[in-house]
């Protein structure tokens, strides 16, 4: 059984240290069929790396520091630091196969002469996530591709890795200053300004692999206004695949990460923790 799951999962293109299709022997039988497995993280190395990217990103470069907050935290106050407590690791099949066959035609349509990589400064990728399972860093900055962090509920972090992002749900909640998509940060302060403990008081942070190809630059004053054609420009009719919204440039707050279709996002850790004041 374990030579046949090694073949199948060779044969999906899945991450060579995955075991999720060794379930379908297992006694979990909508696991199996769903081909989903998460795992808690146990090597301490791994850990640290992930609290080293907390730490990092847990910052606004718009001139605020420790005290950039938007107005979408409302009265909340912020956290003087996140102490991550426990790290899920998702392995779903679907999405992944989803992720990697989008990126093979983001990277065939990306065009040599728009910026990528350290062109825009993603702050995350200054702490490459090599450790653990994980023996070479597994993005790709040539195709905009980085961890980017996504804040949410408890169910919807166990929602989103069981299922995927649902794009008809975008702006619900908050709005949706640049069209109707999956919003996703460099800072870590910024992601936390979405989410809420489950009860044991730790919150939830996705930690997402994102390929964001030829980016499309916003520094409007009121996106809401071209939202529409920023959208536009993401389609398959478009030259974009993603959109970056720089509020720190307009008012000293966050960069924000924009992309219209769920393929392009693998949520792929569940990083919980608890703020400390």
């Amino acid at each position: 059984m374990r030579t046949v799951a090694k073949k199948l999962g060779a044969r999906l293109g899945l991450p060579a240290g995955w075991d999720v299709v060794q379930r379908l022997a297992g006694a979990d039988a909508e696991a199996a069929v769903r081909l989903l497995k998460k795992d808690e993280e146990t090597e301490h190395a791994l850990l640290m790396k992930v609290q080293e990217l907390v730490n990092a990103t847990f910052w606004g470069w718009g001139g605020h520091g420790a005290k950039t907050r938007t107005r979408d935290r409302g009265a909340e106050p912020v956290a003087k630091a996140l102490k991550v407590m426990s790290v899920i690791y998702v392995q779903n099949a679907e999405v992944y196969v989803n992720y990697r066959s989008r990126r093979a035609e983001i990277a065939n349509a990306m065009q040599p002469s728009m910026p990528c990589g350290d062109t825009w400064d993603v702050k995350t990728a200054k702490v490459p996530l090599v450790s653990g399972r994980l023996k070479e860093n597994p993005v790709d900055p040539m195709l905009n591709e980085h961890y980017l962090w996504h804040g949410c509920r408890p169910e919807g972090a166990e929602g989103i890795t069981d299922a995927n992002f649902d794009l008809e749900r975008a702006g619900s909640a908050y709005g949706s200053l640049f069209g109707p998509g999956i919003y996703l940060a460099e800072s870590c302060m910024k992601a936390d300004e979405y989410t809420t403990a489950d009860l044991r008081g730790y919150f939830p942070l996705l930690l997402c692999r994102v390929v964001l190809g030829n980016v499309n630059y916003c520094d409007h004053v009121s996106p809401v206004s071209v939202s529409s054609e920023l959208v536009a420009s993401c389609k398959p009719s478009g030259s974009h695949h993603s959109v970056l919204g720089d509020r720190e440039k307009v008012h000293g707050t966050f960069r924000e990460f924009i992309v219209f279709d769920n393929h392009q996002v693998y949520p792929e850790y569940i990083v919980w923790y608890r703020r400390e004041f």
